[in-house]
């Protein structure tokens, strides 16, 4: 849904017009306490695709996928469970993308955070609300960092009413969306590739 929230368009506008000049380093994370007490939780049953990589890794992900187009070229993972076999709850990823190097986490044991940082040769872009927007009645917040200035950029949108108006136009007018599915394949491709490589798709694996 956060693909339809208009602040990856201002986003996308700020970095061609070279507001922080060369993008180098992304900062992406997606955080909250997940609580244990529910053991029928889809959110910690590995064999029904829990664990934090895939229910909200997969956020920091898709936004690397959207940002650079690309899959990464490289990455290194660790990851812990929260019992042996149990789902995974704390993952961390550092990836390279083409020139681009950049660091992705998620846990079920952090304060609330769902957030992308922005590094450049010139300055920095922070948005404090990149994957739920909703927090805040759909405003998010975009903040330049550059010379010592900081300007922030607010953008109000509603990313759930915008995702199903985009689903309905799709499917009322029988047009695909070319771009949105080869987003979701790379996506899936990268989770199988960090998966693999922290033997979460293997039960009771270490991870």
């Amino acid at each position: 849904m956060y693909r339809h929230h208009p602040q990856l368009q201002r986003l996308r506008e700020l970095l061609d017009e070279g507001a922080i000049g060369e993008l180098a380093m992304v900062e992406a994370s997606f955080h909250f306490v997940q609580q244990r007490a529910e053991p029928l939780d889809i959110r910690l049953r590995p064999d029904l695709g829990g664990g934090a990589l895939h229910d909200i890794g997969c956020y920091p992900v898709d936004f690397l996928g959207w940002l650079t187009g690309v899959e990464p070229d490289e990455f290194g993972v660790v990851a812990s469970r929260d019992r042996p076999g149990g789902a995974d709850t704390r993952v961390a990823v550092s990836a390279r993308y083409g020139d681009v190097v950049a660091s992705l986490q998620s846990s079920f044991d952090a304060d609330f955070r769902a957030e992308a940082r922005l590094l450049g040769s010139e300055g920095a872009l922070h948005l404090p609300d990149v994957f739920r927007s909703d927090v805040h009645d759909g405003t998010a917040t975009i903040r330049l960092e550059r010379g010592g200035d900081v300007t922030e950029n607010e953008v109000a949108g509603d990313q759930y009413g915008a995702q199903v108006s985009h689903f309905a136009h799709r499917v009322a007018t029988g047009t695909p969306d070319p771009d949105g599915a080869a987003l979701t394949r790379r996506t899936a491709a990268t989770l199988a590739r960090i998966a693999r490589a922290a033997h979460l798709d293997v039960p009771g694996a270490e991870s």
